[in-house]
């Protein structure tokens, strides 16, 4: 899978389905929700953190961490559509079109580097490699948890129903390959979120959520 720079365009259907999602208070409300309490509650950033999101796709998370819990958030993707749709949906916002493997910003600025659903599409080890020394070349040396990657692993049904998932490595595979980088989980990998849609109410399993820091 050869991708180019500025990828992901029109033709990926997927930024197309989920913008017109975003129409739906349902859709808008089970978002806050996963940025509560996948990001909110488990990392605890104080007020005014910066946070980088790469892969940022239409910035739902991102939109939340910054118009309600006030923190300085910065996006990153490859794809120019994807900053189109961001903007049309929220406005002016601090998205770059860049490649993740070389990220348009200085050493030591961000307090959190942050994914939905960017890793699998990496082409292979190696860009992951290059991306994951990126992100941590523009974090600041703190403890705690410093990264927050959702990954679609193998044990997820959505592994092979994307085309550009390029990376489809098992959950304990990607624990360990981040734990070889010297990031180690130190929150548990899956969690349930509410499912909201539908009459009934219901709760979502999500595998592939890796909180890391650089201390056990």
């Amino acid at each position: 899978m050869n991708k180019k720079y500025c990828d992901y365009g029109k033709d990926y259907s997927y930024f197309k389905v989920h913008f017109d999602d975003w129409k739906r208070p349902s859709y808008r409300l089970w978002w806050f929700l996963r940025t509560i309490l996948e990001v909110v509650i488990p990392i605890k950033l104080p007020k005014g953190a910066k946070i980088l999101s790469v892969g940022s796709g239409l910035g739902y998370a991102e939109h939340f961490l910054s118009r309600v819990f006030g923190h300085k958030v910065f996006m990153v993707d490859v794809s120019c559509y994807a900053m189109e749709l961001n903007r049309k949906l929220f406005g002016k916002t601090n998205y770059k079109v860049a490649k993740v493997t070389k990220l348009p910003f200085k050493d030591n600025t961000f307090d959190l580097v942050m994914s939905y659903d960017l890793m699998e599409h990496l082409e292979n080890e190696n860009e992951a490699s290059k991306a994951l020394s990126e992100m941590n070349r523009v974090l600041k040396k703190n403890n705690g948890v410093r990264m927050f990657h959702k990954v679609t692993v193998t044990e997820d049904d959505g592994i092979n129903q994307d085309p550009t998932h390029g990376i489809k490595w098992s959950l304990n595979r990607w624990q360990r390959w981040f734990e070889n980088k010297g990031w180690y989980t130190i929150r548990s990998t899956s969690h349930y979120i509410p499912n909201i849609f539908g009459r009934k109410f219901g709760l979502t399993k999500v595998k592939g959520t890796f909180y890391l820091s650089r201390q056990k």
